[in-house]
C-alpha cells in the first residue's frame, strides 16, 4: 500500500502505467496498472530543486512516446521511463 497525499498524477499514453508524485517527497513513482491490481514499477529520486530542500513536485506529465515523463518543482526535469511497456 502507498499512504501519502498525492500532489500530481498522470496516466501513460497507453493507459498501462500511472506516474504519481506525493508529499513529502522529491520522487516520482511509476505504477503498472492491471485488471485487478496496481503495483509499483519504478521510483525516480533526485529531482533537482533550488535551495529549498523541502520543495515538492507539483506536476507530472507523460510525453506522447510513453517512454519519457516530465516533473516540475521550480524547474522541469525529464525522466526516461525504464519500466518497459
Amino acid at each position: 500500500k502507498y499512504w501519502a497525499r498525492v500532489r500530481a498524477l498522470a496516466w501513460s499514453p497507453d493507459i498501462t502505467m500511472i506516474a504519481s508524485a506525493a508529499e513529502p517527497s522529491e520522487t516520482v513513482h511509476i505504477w503498472r496498472v492491471g485488471y485487478d491490481h496496481l503495483s509499483p514499477c519504478c521510483i525516480y529520486r533526485g529531482h533537482p530543486h533550488r535551495d529549498d530542500p523541502q520543495s515538492e513536485i507539483h506536476d507530472v506529465c507523460w510525453f506522447p512516446d510513453g517512454q519519457h515523463l516530465v516533473s516540475s518543482i521550480f524547474e522541469a526535469h525529464i525522466w526516461r521511463c525504464t519500466c518497459g511497456n
